[in-house]
């Protein structure tokens, strides 16, 4: 049997180059980790920055067009709840019915402007306005800064309704009063109508004639008119 004695010195020297080699790589290691994190948390950054960029847009944009959108049948709503307290205040029939019987656009041909105003307040370009029923409006806007540096500016749509809750109604796409029961837009769908036609000759004709030049008011209207509106959800 062959015994080998080991120099305590030399066993210790051995013990320290080992130890030494083992921190060298744990070093490297370290090094080599540090690195892939700089790098991923650089494309994290360049990743997120336009990404956050697209999404403030995104709800600035969708800002501006509820707004536009709002805006629109708002001034719409205004307007045909001012024509009524015309009507309500006129000294006479044929004021009253002058009042009525036109087309929903007619009372509303600034809604585009407001629409314009309230986009552009928003930092965005009002692009199309359209009246998808006579009582809707959808609106396009554009956004005026870029999204980052993409070139692109963020679009959004929105659309708006309004409401004839009271006093007013709509018969054929055309604006009228709601009165004894039913809904009018001339002198002419008045209920007496008929029983004026049932006299005969010269009485009937005299009688229509009065009528033409100062028709009666209905009876049973409201005395003043309201106009809600709200947005779509699509």
């Amino acid at each position: 049997m062959f015994l080998f004695e080991i120099d305590p010195g030399l066993w210790c020297r051995l013990m320290r180059r080992l130890r030494r080699h083992a921190s060298d790589d744990e070093g490297s290691v370290n090094v080599l980790l540090v690195g892939v994190l700089v790098v991923l948390i650089t494309v994290g950054v360049v990743i997120m920055i336009p990404l956050g960029d697209a999404i403030a847009d995104r709800r600035n944009s969708n800002t501006a067009s509820d707004s536009a959108a709002l805006a629109a049948a708002g001034y719409c709503a205004d307007k045909l709840e001012d024509a009524y307290g015309k009507a309500i205040r006129a000294s006479d029939g044929k004021g009253f019915w002058e009042q009525f019987g036109k087309p929903v656009s007619f009372y509303c041909e600034g809604a585009s402007q407001e629409a314009a105003r309230y986009a552009q307040d928003n930092g965005a370009t009002l692009t199309a306005l359209v009246a998808q029923a006579p009582l809707r409006y959808s609106v396009s806007v554009e956004m005026n800064d870029e999204v980052g540096d993409t070139g692109l500016h963020s679009p959004s749509k929105a659309s708006a309704e309004l409401s004839l809750t009271k006093g007013l109604c709509l018969k054929n796409n055309r604006i009228g009063v709601r009165a004894e029961g039913r809904c009018m837009t001339s002198p002419d769908d008045r209920q007496d109508k008929e029983e004026n036609r049932k006299e005969g000759g010269e009485g009937r004709r005299k009688g229509d004639q009065k009528r033409k030049d100062n028709p009666l008011r209905p009876s049973g209207y409201a005395q003043k008119a309201e106009v809600d509106t709200r947005l779509i959800v699509s």
